[in-house]
């Protein structure tokens, strides 16, 4: 343990010396955590998660745009479930031109994202590319306007029928009235598409390997599949499956013969200065398919991911939400934000019973509603750190489905500590 934190501290030391002489830097964040539902599912399964993050980065400012090269590892470990733990890297470049007058700036990037996680779950493991350019239009004191595209390919180490390129681009309004109101609008619309063709009538038979001898993975998998034992022409779609270490129930792989979907999300936001130290905002969004239809994995756990594709692709649903918000500053300049958010989704896909049967035919229909609280307290660049930031947090939350497995609720306590050297 010494030697761990006399490695670290020299870590610190050295990069901080080198953001002397050079035009590096470095971010560092970790985050404890108290998860009452780590697995997002019925079982409501308790966990202790840390999560470290590093970024290491280089920028290069020029008289009208800045260029930055950057790489970011994070790792997610989990205490009782320690097969879980996963890592994630990124490497990118992004950077950004703006005009002499200031009124028109672009801003560009792309990057690689690799997840790795232990044998057990090696199937969430893929690599990512990406890459996007966004502008800024400040036409007028009062407004500006926000546009971009972006492009997307993803590859998963044992799902390739959920490989996927994904184009997206987006408009977005602010408007800032004499009342300090500011009113934000925006549209984004983004068509998927699946690299693998899969037959409507397909099962995805040994999309997880066993090449560990003493590893038990396998089985008879469960249920009967999305219709019964089949009917007409169609097959059941109970296909191969993973015993889960921590749930009793098994994951299900379920695929649709969708090769495209194309979504809209579109959302208005009215956030309100109150007094010097006291805002309010409130935001309702919609997410609609346009046209095609997308492919799912059924009784999944979540991967512990933000957009976790596998566990709650928002390709697969249509959607309503609603949330409030309010900031206020505390003494000791202290930051207080507190939250309730709404969502009622309605999946293209049918919900299940916990032995594996469609619910009379009954596509899946979740209401999830979540409160939260959160206090930070910036401090003032020290020694070598140009910034650090402490935050507690509280989040409770709960999801009522039509899908057994999916009823669910939960919380989450974070502790986290962000510095910047």
């Amino acid at each position: 343990m010494k030697n761990r934190i006399l490695k670290w501290t020299f870590l610190l030391v050295a990069v901080s010396q080198m953001s002397l002489y050079a035009k590096l830097g470095m971010n560092f964040t970790i985050w404890a955590l108290v998860d009452g539902n780590a697995f997002r599912n019925y079982e409501a399964i308790q966990d202790q998660v840390v999560q470290p993050n590093l970024t290491f980065y280089y920028n290069q400012p020029f008289k009208d745009f800045t260029f930055q090269i950057y790489y970011t590892g994070s790792g997610t470990a989990f205490k009782m479930y320690p097969q879980r733990r996963f890592l994630f890297q990124t490497t990118g470049l992004k950077g950004s031109y703006s005009s002499q007058a200031k009124l028109l700036s672009f801003y560009w990037g792309g990057e690689a994202d690799f997840r790795t996680n232990e044998l057990a779950y090696d199937y969430y493991e893929y690599n990512q590319k990406s890459a996007y350019l966004n502008m800024r239009a400040d036409w007028m004191e009062s407004a500006a306007t926000f546009g971009g595209l972006s492009a997307n390919l993803r590859k998963y180490a044992l799902l390739p029928q959920f490989d996927f390129n994904e184009v997206s681009g987006f408009i977005r309004q602010n408007i800032y009235l004499p009342t300090r109101t500011t009113l934000i609008g925006s549209i984004t619309i983004g068509r998927k598409r699946f690299m693998e063709t899969v037959e409507s009538d397909a099962t995805i038979d040994g999309i997880v390997e066993i090449t560990d001898p003493e590893d038990t993975r396998g089985g008879n998998g469960r249920g009967n599949g999305q219709n019964g034992n089949g009917k007409g022409n169609e097959q059941g779609q109970t296909v191969s499956t993973i015993p889960d270490p921590v749930a009793e129930v098994q994951s299900v792989y379920v695929s649709m013969q969708g090769k495209s979907v194309t979504r809209m999300l579109s959302s208005i936001r009215i956030a309100q200065s109150v007094t010097a130290t006291t805002g309010l905002a409130v935001e309702a969004s919609r997410n609609r398919s346009l046209s095609g239809q997308g492919r799912y994995l059924s009784y999944q756990d979540g991967g512990y991911e933000e957009n976790d594709l596998l566990f709650d692709d928002p390709y697969n649903y249509d959607s309503d939400g609603v949330s409030l918000e309010l900031t206020q500053i505390l003494p000791f300049s202290i930051q207080l934000k507190a939250g309730w958010q709404g969502q009622d989704k309605r999946y293209y896909y049918p919900a299940f019973d916990m032995e594996g049967n469609s619910i009379d035919e009954e596509n899946r229909s979740d209401q999830k509603q979540s409160i939260w609280i959160q206090l930070s307290r910036a401090f003032p660049a020290i020694f070598k750190l140009q910034s650090s930031r402490v935050l507690f947090s509280y989040t409770g939350y709960r999801n009522q489905s039509n899908d057994p497995f999916y009823t669910y609720s939960g919380y989450i306590t974070m502790l986290g500590w962000q510095i910047q050297i």
